[in-house]
């Protein structure tokens, strides 16, 4: 970010996946006005109180985006902002606005529920027959009861309460924004991201540039260049392949 501000861009609007998903990051976009699109996990209380409040309100007809082929909702909601200023000896502690995107897809729920009933049938298995996977522990635990008895030998049970919880996550994704108000907008500048990823594989594998393998700066230069028109016509013939698929 700091070369980026280097060249002048000052106005700078970050698009990240989960895994840059913070409490810290997002605290210090906040304390540096940056505006920010990001990812985030189901299971975060922040996500997860506001996805219970909209229960399955959202799968509601008026809801639903046909480009996108889902459900999309939005709601402002309130980030509980802290900044430490070690320098001063205190701290900020204040509100700040964001907002909260919710997608609920049904080809998605379809999928997650087959590989997730494919995952339990794999611990089932294992259970029986005694090869536990050391990495599938919290998995048993979470949802199998486990009884033995000298007579009846051992009995597995699934447990239902659990089962229900995981399936009443299928299909569901979540956005924050601090910056974009509206979820069909928001979705597709994430989406658009996968387009920025997709080209630095191409420079790298289609293209050849894992290694720059040259024995000059000016040469270094001449490829680049060479690289970057190369992946200007790799970029647009894949579009066109695209837009021609979806009008099939």
């Amino acid at each position: 970010m700091a070369d980026i501000n280097r060249l002048g861009y000052k106005k700078i609007k970050v698009v990240m996946d989960r895994g840059f998903f913070s409490a810290a990051n997002i605290n210090d976009m906040y304390s540096h006005h940056m505006k920010f699109l990001i990812a985030a996990k189901l299971s975060l209380k922040l996500i997860k109180t506001h996805l219970n409040t909209v229960g399955d309100k959202i799968r509601n007809w008026a809801y639903y985006n046909r480009t996108y082929q889902l459900y999309t909702y939005s709601l402002p909601i309130v980030w509980n902002y802290f900044h430490d200023r070690p320098y001063k000896g205190d701290a900020i502690k204040a509100d700040r606005r964001m907002y909260l995107h919710l997608y609920y897809s049904p080809e998605r729920a379809l999928e997650e529920e087959k590989v997730f009933n494919g995952k339990m049938s794999d611990w089932q298995e294992e259970l029986k027959s005694g090869r536990l996977n050391p990495d599938n522990e919290k998995q048993y635990a979470k949802y199998f009861e486990v009884k033995s008895t000298p007579v009846r030998g051992t009995k597995i049970t699934a447990k239902e309460e659990a089962v229900a919880e995981a399936k009443r996550k299928y299909g569901y994704f979540a956005l924050l924004s601090n910056d974009i108000k509206d979820s069909v907008e928001a979705l597709t500048i994430y989406r658009n991201k996968d387009v920025v990823e997709k080209a630095f594989d191409n420079l790298k594998e289609r293209l050849n540039l894992r290694r720059a393998a040259v024995s000059s700066e000016q040469s270094l230069d001449g490829k680049l260049f060479m690289q970057f028109i190369a992946l200007i016509f790799l970029s647009y013939i894949l579009h066109s392949r695209k837009n021609v698929t979806s009008n099939c």
